[in-house]
């Protein structure tokens, strides 16, 4: 009972560095089978295997970050400037159009087409709420008014700032030298872990860890290859239809297919 709550009580205290392990973990299970391959094809050391992979990581994301944060931001930046507003507006006048078009149409039977004019009247009406009204721009005063609490903020968001970033750039070394040493000990990991298991069930345990990280590798290379295609597809598809930002929306679009299923309806609003 003792342990029990010592180890509770460690876990409390480790809350805050629990998910960077998990984050690291995924990390060295993502780069395994690379070093795995530079182990048994060139031969090399484990620890110069494991160096190699991390170096290239060190090199390779940051350069990657660097080429894809500017589209990244104009992506975001384009579908944050889109007139949602027009664009509503112009629908529920295309749907009132095409009701009424429908409601323009006599059927044969009377009874029918009666039935039809009510249900096209009620719809037409549920989009009234919908109407455009005269926007009023805001007086000098209202903008005026919260300037100055604005200012007071600025001082207090700059040092919440400069601390939440030297907070994560810690935090991302912390993960990166964590996922160093998982990757340099995970056959210690796993040797001691199938050692505490009794010797009848080692081998079905081994293949259930060997099928465990192979479907996380096949999910983790199965979501890039979505993204890409995704992307792709969408800013292929908008820029053949003649929509403005194919390639923005393409890039919202192929980032946001990494949600399951919440994703792509996010992506769809824009």
């Amino acid at each position: 009972v003792g342990l029990v709550i010592l180890g509770i009580f460690i876990l409390h205290l480790s809350s805050l560095v629990i998910p960077s392990l998990i984050v690291a973990a995924l990390i060295a299970v993502i780069v395994r089978p690379v070093i795995l391959w530079l182990q048994s094809r060139l031969q090399l050391p484990r620890g110069l295997a494991v160096g190699v992979v991390y170096l290239g990581m060190a090199i390779l994301v940051p350069l990657v970050l660097m080429l894809s944060l500017p589209m990244i931001k104009d992506a975001m930046l384009y579908v944050g400037n889109l007139d949602y507003e027009s664009i509503l507006q112009n629908s529920v006048e295309w749907l009132r159009s095409t009701f009424a078009t429908f409601k323009a149409i006599h059927l044969p039977v009377a009874g029918l087409d009666a039935y039809v004019d009510r249900a096209v009247d009620t719809l037409i009406e549920a989009l009234q709420p919908f109407s455009l009204t005269a926007a009023v721009p805001p007086s000098i005063d209202t903008i005026l008014q919260p300037l100055s609490s604005a200012l007071m903020s600025v001082v207090q968001t700059g040092a919440n700032l400069v601390g939440t970033v030297i907070t994560q750039v810690a935090m991302i070394a912390f993960m990166f030298l964590a996922s160093i040493y998982i990757s340099l000990d995970a056959h210690i990991y796993r040797s001691a872990f199938l050692n505490a298991i009794p010797t009848a069930y080692q081998p079905e345990i081994s293949t259930l860890l060997a099928r465990v990280e192979r479907l996380w590798n096949n999910f983790f290379h199965g979501e890039l290859i979505l993204m890409l295609v995704v992307g792709a597809m969408t800013t292929i598809g908008l820029a053949a239809f003649g929509v403005p930002g194919a390639l923005y929306l393409g890039v919202i679009a192929g980032l946001l297919e990494i949600i399951p299923s919440l994703g792509p309806i996010i992506a769809a609003v824009p």
